[in-house]
């Protein structure tokens, strides 16, 4: 194009932080500057090209080394010692501002969350975010949607899992918070993992500094937790119990076992029973003189797993064991004392079961450092390359067994976790079907009331949520 009857060229980056050097714009204006097709560039402020001084020296050194002149619309910089100060100090003193208006507002932002207001509007599914006042308010029809998600996800009666619930929602044409009528499974799990749907809404959880100018260079942006001291707890209302809640995340932490890992048969007590090795139990079907025997058996034959102990029981011995156990539970409603039993039990379990995971991390530990002193030895890029891949895993399991150690002990300090929300679920499912009860419903009854059942010995234990 012309300006004032001579060419010129615009070099525009839009809505991008000056702080990232390469921007489409600045990119072109150099490329162009080496092969001289400018002899001068026109700039607003030296913050125009960029908003960091080391930046600003380098941009403008190159420039300069292609015989192109320089000049500020805000600023006169003389070609001299003076001029080149004053430009350096113009520089840094834009950065410290920068920073300082970063600080201001992530300071105003924390000071609004601590006044009990809500900083952003997350579009969270089931309520409006108020503007005036800051905070969410209830949306009934979304709200009711949620209730809808918890309530067929406990009772596990009409859907299979978060994925049936999903599929319901697209028959029946129920929008998203975007407006669209797609849900999926993963949608599904974050409103259950979601804790704000009880009424506590956690702001200042994530340190999200630099993340925007790295997601618009197009670098790996990962939002860091921050310590749990310093996030801040908003009331908001709430659409669903803090029991209901407690129980889903219960159920979503043996999702893989009860749902997803799905054996070839399923058998009665599948992804529930454990050894006390620590392994889990399978069922099994072996042929001897044409009859075929059951037995669940701690015994693994896929790669990567434990090899288990061995250990072997009859499965219909076992079967009629822990359902008649269930079932004196549900037909006594009123025997407190076998219940608190089972409370302590569980307690006591769920100590123990720390404990093996605490060693289970330590023995990670140690596979690591072997990893990594073979890791130091090695030459063959091939076998470094498996070695990385091996060292990956072993972070990844500790890292599991970490989390698992965590919801553990969360489990055992919240109150909700041990009041029997499950049972009670469990012993109107069962009253409403005690005549006609057949093999389906005393599955769905099983994985509604009982967490784990640990065979030792001759000793079977069962634990109920």
């Amino acid at each position: 194009m012309k300006i004032n009857n001579e060419p010129h060229l615009l070099y525009i980056d839009d809505g991008i932080s000056g702080e990232i050097l390469k921007r489409q714009g600045l990119i072109q204006l150099r490329n162009d500057a080496v092969e001289g097709l400018i002899t001068k560039i026109v700039c607003y402020d030296p913050d125009r090209l960029s908003r960091k001084l080391m930046h600003q020296l380098m941009l403008d050194d190159e420039f300069k080394k292609c015989g192109i002149d320089v000049e500020f619309v805000n600023g006169d910089y003389a070609n001299t010692p003076e001029g080149t100060l004053f430009f350096s100090m113009r520089g840094a003193i834009a950065e410290f501002e920068k920073e300082k208006i970063k600080q201001r507002t992530s300071a105003g932002r924390l000071k609004k969350a601590q006044s009990g207001k809500i900083v952003k509007d997350n579009k969270l599914y089931g309520y409006d975010y108020d503007k005036k006042n800051c905070t969410y308010t209830i949306n009934r029809k979304e709200s009711e949607i949620v209730q809808f998600i918890f309530r067929e996800f406990l009772s596990m009666k009409r859907f299979v899992g978060m994925n049936g619930i999903a599929k319901h929602l697209n028959k029946m044409g129920v929008p998203t918070k975007t407006g669209k009528n797609v849900w999926y499974r993963q949608v599904v799990a974050q409103i259950l993992k979601n804790q704000a749907y009880t009424g506590i809404y956690i702001q200042n959880r994530y340190d999200s500094t630099g993340i925007y100018v790295k997601r618009q260079s197009g670098e790996k942006a990962v939002e860091k937790i921050r310590d749990e001291k310093e996030w801040v707890i908003t009331e908001i209302p709430a659409i669903i119990s803090k029991e209901d809640f407690e129980l889903a995340q219960q159920r979503l932490g043996n999702i893989r076992r009860l749902s997803i890992m799905q054996p070839r048969r399923d058998y009665l007590l599948s992804g529930i029973l454990r050894c006390s090795c620590g392994s889990t139990m399978n069922g099994r079907n072996t042929k001897s003189r044409g009859k075929d025997y059951f037995r669940y058996t701690c015994r693994k034959n896929s790669a990567g797993q434990k090899n288990g102990c061995g250990r072997s029981i009859s499965m219909n011995k076992l079967d009629k064991y822990v359902w008649n156990t269930l079932e004196d539970v549900l037909k006594d409603q009123q025997n407190i004392e076998k219940r608190q039993e089972i409370k302590d039990k569980t307690k006591d379990y769920l100590s123990k079961e720390i404990e093996r995971i605490i060693e289970e991390i330590e023995k990670k530990k140690l596979a690591a450092k072997r990893t990594m002193r073979l890791f130091a030895v090695l030459e063959d890029e091939r076998d470094v390359e498996e070695i990385k891949v091996q060292l990956r895993e072993i972070r990844d399991e500790e890292n599991a067994l970490i989390q698992e150690k965590e919801r553990i002990e969360k489990e055992i300090n919240t109150k909700g976790n041990l009041d029997g929300s499950g049972l009670k679920q469990a012993i109107s499912f069962y009253l409403a079907r005690e005549k006609n009860l057949n093999e389906e419903d005393k599955k769905v009854l099983i994985r509604m009331a009982i967490k784990e059942v640990i065979v030792q010995g001759e000793e079977i234990t069962v634990f109920l949520y």
